[in-house]
């Protein structure tokens, strides 16, 4: 479970990166699927969202987004729904 979203960013694909092997004695990678690299202080772990939500979060989770008005972001209320 989720405390808090900080930001939600879409990422150009030409960023993103497979994790690199030596990560996998420090974190389990079964819930990454990439790496993005914004700048050479910024590296986000991309999640993978099929191995972490449920066929029903994912189905509640895309009935939110299409409920937001176009270029909103989803509400952190929304989220927080989804998650219970």
């Amino acid at each position: 479970m989720v405390d808090r979203v900080q930001e939600v960013a879409r990422i150009p694909q030409n960023l993103l990166e497979r994790p690199p092997r030596m990560l996998e004695t420090e974190i389990d990678l079964a819930f990454i699927s990439h790496i993005a690299k914004l700048n050479e202080k910024r590296m986000i772990l991309v999640l993978d969202i099929d191995r972490i939500l449920s066929p029903q979060e994912k189905a509640a989770l895309l009935e939110v987004e299409e409920e937001a008005p176009e270029g909103e972001a989803v509400s952190e209320e929304a989220l927080f729904q989804i998650a219970e």
